[in-house]
């Protein structure tokens, strides 16, 4: 409507002075115009420009798990607090993208994304900074809030620093890059965003939290650096509402102990499926990772320590990973209410030092777009998981393993502007 108001204001301003100029020089004028009216009107993410917006987040819990968090919720009936805000910005000045943004928690904020990037071709991109690591399905292994178990040991909603490149030739995508060192932080070396090694630098907040320190346990004192990813994946186009990516992608890098000064390595590959038909979405992945650390005699190699957000707990240094995950879309007109989404996730870590030592996360909801508020509503169900009851994953020896199956009820609520 705006653009046709405007057309038909030129149109008569034309007219009024068509006395001062001939029939081709009006249409030239409207022509130019019409031309600013619509750079005006472009989307500053896909022409010149920048870009800014946010988000912010609450979060409603019950915890009804065989812990003492879990003990805390149900005596006060759940929870509801303040989950996220973040700002953003991206923007383009030719053939230079940019994109930033920063995220505060409850006690806790960092950088989430930090990257400049330069466009050789319409379908090759380097982009350099704190960034998204391109490994298995992208942009996420999972649907919903909580994310899958390949996010707890590192390799879902990957970021880190360094240089990477992407590739599009038609239905394949190839994405490579290098990245030196784990995404910054502020108050500790681990206290920055997505999962990854590293050191433990002691308990955030919380004394009863996860306590081992670096210092009492040389396992738990190594972190990421130079690590090396490449992926690449084909899509088949079935029909219109119908396609199948499939995709292989793999890791190796350096695993540096702050204790010691010496390095270990770690190798991970991933091979995933990512079907949209119609309606449905299912996605599927096999991953495999080894960490093979150097430490002392008589130190353990087989557990270590991950880090997110000021948080660390141990995990199985190697590892199987399953994810199986399955999604119905159903458009609605309810209100502010546009779509309905379905959906299951469940994924499985198998230690490969121990077959009596697997974890599970299971997670079955509903997200609901409305606008711009987008709510998860989750059933989360975890055996011997990170934040499902444990502490930890339970490692081979231990002798707390959670092999029951243990239940929070989530619910988040994000405003996107």
């Amino acid at each position: 409507m705006r653009r046709l108001t405007c057309y038909c204001s030129v149109a008569a301003l034309v007219a009024g002075a068509g006395f001062a100029g001939n029939a081709m020089a009006d249409e030239q004028r409207i022509a130019d115009l019409e031309e600013r009216l619509e750079a005006l009107e472009a989307d500053p993410a896909t022409g010149d420009g920048i870009r800014f917006g946010g988000a912010l987040r609450f979060n409603a819990r019950y915890d009804d798990t065989d812990s003492a968090g879990g003990q805390a919720s149900r005596d006060s009936g759940g929870d509801i607090d303040f989950d996220t805000f973040r700002v953003n910005v991206d923007g383009r000045q030719d053939n230079i993208t940019f994109a930033a943004e920063y995220r505060w928690y409850d006690g806790r904020d960092f950088l989430h994304t930090g990257w400049v990037g330069y466009d050789f071709t319409d379908t090759t991109t380097v982009r350099l900074g704190q960034q998204r690591v391109a490994f298995g399905l992208q942009p996420y292994q999972s649907n919903n809030f909580w994310f899958s178990g390949n996010y707890y040991v590192g390799f879902e909603d990957k970021h880190a620093i360094g240089l990477a490149l992407d590739h599009q030739s038609g239905p394949l995508s190839i994405d490579a890059g290098v990245f030196t060192n784990p995404p910054s932080g502020l108050s500790d070396d681990n206290a920055h965003y997505s999962t990854g090694v590293g050191e433990n630098t002691g308990a955030p907040d919380d004394e009863d939290a996860f306590d081992t320190a670096c210092d009492e346990d040389e396992a738990l004192c190594h972190e990421e650096q130079n690590q090396f990813y490449a992926r690449a994946a084909y899509t088949f186009e079935h029909n219109a509402n119908a396609s199948t990516e499939v995709g292989l992608s793999g890791m190796y890098g350096e695993l540096y102990n702050n204790e010691t000064r010496d390095e270990g390595d770690s190798t991970a590959y991933a091979l995933h499926v990512n079907g949209q038909y119609d309606r449905w979405n299912i996605m599927a992945q096999y991953l495999s990772y080894e960490h093979d650390p150097d430490v002392s005699d008589g130190v353990s190699d087989e557990y270590i320590n991950m880090s997110i957000e000021g948080f660390n707990y141990a995990a199985p240094a190697e590892a199987d990973v399953v994810t199986l995950n399955i999604a119905y879309d159903l458009p609605v007109e309810f209100g502010p209410v546009s779509n309905l989404r379905f959906y299951n996730d469940y994924s499985t870590i198998r230690q490969k030092s121990t077959d009596d030592r697997s974890s599970a996360l299971n997670v079955t909801g509903m997200a609901i777009t409305a606008g711009n508020i987008y709510t998860y509503v989750d059933v989360i169900r975890g055996k011997n998981m990170p934040f499902v009851g444990a502490q930890g994953y339970a490692l081979q020896g231990d002798s707390d393993v959670r092999d029951d199956w243990e239940t929070i009820f989530n619910i988040n609520v994000g405003y996107y502007f």
